[in-house]
């Protein structure tokens, strides 16, 4: 799970014979009224990705495409790859991210009420250019049959890309709102290759180092942050398994996980006052400050006695979470209300002739849900409630009401899927491979849809060439021969359209 802005995992020492593992999670030195305002704005932020335009140049869309960019747009922006970046980035000023999503429009979030962000970050990269240049190096060799100096000519290509936007941070509470440009430049060279191979080979190398350097930028942006670094402990039971994966869970950052795992040691062991201690730590990490103080105030009381408590710096970690909630921080319980309500996928509806395309992508979009930090629901056990209801195939789906499939499955959101278009067309020197379809969330409490998308993924190639041909036979063979077809696409598309909701930055 995300690590909240205010308390980052500046630094997670791993499990080690020493002694026990220690977290740092830091908290924000607010000591003006404008220090204040900005730990706030940052404990829980809300970044939307605004689209790329369409590309001025068809050659470099030609070239970029093929770094699973879509369509005709320069760069079909990774949101997800890039909300990891500045996650980390706020982290290491003191913040975090709560969510991120793909969003078009300058307005009103239809979002915003139900994540209760403490702020809004707008990041727009709209232009992308890459400047090539062939170099000739002599370089000198020693023949090892003649032994003497054989001078060679070596073919260099130089790049320069370089990627520019804007950014706009908007603190919701102070009204305060900061914004500027981004530009950012990346060089580098690869030896021989044609020159459109060599460009694609380096772009598809660089793309991450940009967008580490923009997440820097965009952070730099919003000046510096003080803090203040804390050193908590994660107990473990050496003799227990659960315990030691729940622990490497959390140094990787995925505290809900190891939440999961404390909680059901409780269940056993009311008393076990050391997992609770884990628990209030995690709920800590989560922004989650209220909770935290009570769960550390049930560890204190249960460890009495205990030697081990006693090194318990107990009097710092209840003045740390005065402190930040004397701030107005800990503003995480709408979010985690939202991305915690069951969701089902349900069965995809069929318009196409695929068998096992319709399958593939509701699999992909439950996964998707799932890494983004939503509690989807197991989908062989939802698809065992629905059956028992007459319910099989998503085309049946439009015969039902979407409440009682709630009722059915004890799910609180539905996922509704409906594929038209699953082909890969292949005529000749033409290739075309699309998968469309649009998908949609419905909410129980609201008894409407409140998404829906139905961005389509079209590739497609032209060529004479007998072995580009080949290639698309042979691309097409092996996709049906391990059962996923178009996966590209479909991957492709799950993304594109799923990142215009919600979702929880993941781990770089």
């Amino acid at each position: 799970m995300n690590a909240r802005l205010t308390l980052p995992a500046a630094c997670l020492t791993m499990i080690c014979a020493c002694g026990a593992p220690r977290v740092s999670v830091r908290y924000p030195a607010a000591d003006t009224p404008q220090a204040r305002g900005r730990a706030l704005a940052m404990s829980h932020a809300y970044l939307l990705v605004s689209p790329a335009k369409r590309v001025p140049n068809p050659a470099l869309g030609k070239a970029l495409k093929k770094i699973k960019f879509l369509g005709d747009r320069v760069f079909d922006v990774d949101a997800g790859a890039l909300a990891a970046r500045i996650s980390k980035a706020f982290e290491g000023a003191g913040g975090s991210l709560l969510a991120y999503r793909i969003s078009d429009s300058e307005g009103e979030d239809p979002f915003i009420e139900r994540l209760d962000p403490t702020a809004l970050l707008r990041v727009s990269l709209d232009a992308f250019s890459v400047e090539q240049s062939r170099v000739e190096r002599k370089t000198s060799t020693k023949d090892p049959k003649t032994k003497k100096a054989v001078e060679r000519v070596a073919v260099f290509w130089t790049h320069q890309a370089r990627l520019s936007g804007t950014f706009r941070f908007e603190a919701r509470e102070a009204g305060e709102i900061l914004s500027g440009s981004i530009l950012v430049e990346h060089r580098g060279e690869l030896q021989g290759l044609d020159g459109g191979e060599a460009k694609r080979r380096w772009l598809r190398r660089s793309w991450p180092a940009l967008l580490d350097k923009t997440a820097k930028a965009v952070v730099a942006g919003l000046g510096p942050a003080k803090g203040v670094t804390r050193s908590r402990t994660i107990f473990v039971d050496k003799d227990d398994p659960a315990s030691k994966s729940a622990a490497k869970l959390a140094q990787q950052g995925r505290w809900v996980k190891a939440a999961g795992i404390w909680a059901g040691g409780l269940e056993h062991d009311e008393a076990a006052w050391r997992d609770l201690m884990n628990l209030g730590l995690a709920s800590e990490r989560e922004g989650l400050y209220a909770e935290a103080k009570r769960i550390y105030a049930k560890a204190k009381n249960l460890s009495q006695g205990d030697p081990a408590a006693a090194k318990i710096r107990w009097d710092e970690i209840f003045s740390d979470l005065d402190s930040v909630q004397a701030l107005g921080l800990g503003r995480a319980e709408k979010a985690r209300a939202w991305f915690d309500a069951p969701i089902a996928v349900l069965p995809f509806s069929d318009n196409t002739t695929s068998v096992s395309g319709p399958a593939m992508l509701r699999e992909m979009v439950w996964k998707k849900l799932k890494d983004g930090g939503y509690a989807v629901l197991d989908l062989e056990d939802g698809d065992r409630r629905m059956r028992a209801h007459g319910y099989s195939m998503g085309g049946q789906l439009p015969k039902g009401k979407p409440a009682q499939f709630c009722k059915w499955t004890g799910a609180a959101r539905l996922v509704f899927g409906e594929i038209d278009e699953f082909r890969n067309l292949m005529l000749g020197p033409l290739g075309k491979r699309i998968v469309a379809g649009e998908l949609r969330l419905y909410d129980a409490g609201a008894e409407r849809d409140i998404w829906s998308s139905a961005e389509p993924v079209v590739n497609a190639a032209i060529g004479g060439k007998e072995s580009e041909i080949g290639n698309q036979i042979g691309r097409a063979f092996l996709e049906s021969w391990m059962r996923k077809p178009l996966a590209a696409e479909s991957k492709e598309f799950v993304r594109i359209n799923l990142e215009t909701l919600p979702l929880r930055p993941p781990k770089k």
